[in-house]
């Protein structure tokens, strides 16, 4: 015999997941206007890399050369008659990185020469080139 206490009336808890939802499509908007500005340097498809000799340093100064043929330290366009100049005043401002160089794979060789001349001319010791490893990940990230 079964025996009803109370009100009598059958209520379960249901828990509103729409202020979940808003959350949850908000960050998701977020992070897909923010991903875009995560890559640093200018846009370029860097060759494939077979093997990797060692992983990327953490920290470094970016030189990129576009396929258009412009240069760029870190985010910022410098002509090329300035390069050597621009990429001495960042090595000096933080000493000890080293500086490694991005340039499009559909290049020829002379405009990433040029990056590397620029590079010696300055001063520094070298510089590194980067390259994507066939899974998607550069050295500088792995």
């Amino acid at each position: 015999m079964a025996m009803n206490v109370g009100q009598g009336t059958d209520t379960r808890p249901v828990i509103n997941v729409t202020p979940l939802v808003d959350v949850v499509l908000v960050l998701l908007i977020i992070f897909m206007l923010i991903t875009p500005m995560l890559q640093r340097g200018a846009s370029v498809q860097m060759p494939q890399a077979t093997n990797v000799a060692k992983k990327g340093h953490p920290e470094n100064i970016l030189v990129s050369v576009d396929l258009d043929k412009h240069y760029w330290i870190e985010n910022k366009q410098v002509p090329e008659a300035d390069l050597e100049k621009e990429i001495k005043a960042t090595a000096q401002s933080k000493p000890g990185l080293p500086i490694l160089i991005k340039a499009d794979k559909r290049l020829t060789f002379g405009p990433v020469k040029k990056a590397v001349v620029a590079v010696n001319k300055a001063g520094l010791p070298g510089a590194s080139l980067a390259a994507e490893v066939p899974g998607g990940v550069t050295p500088q990230e792995s």
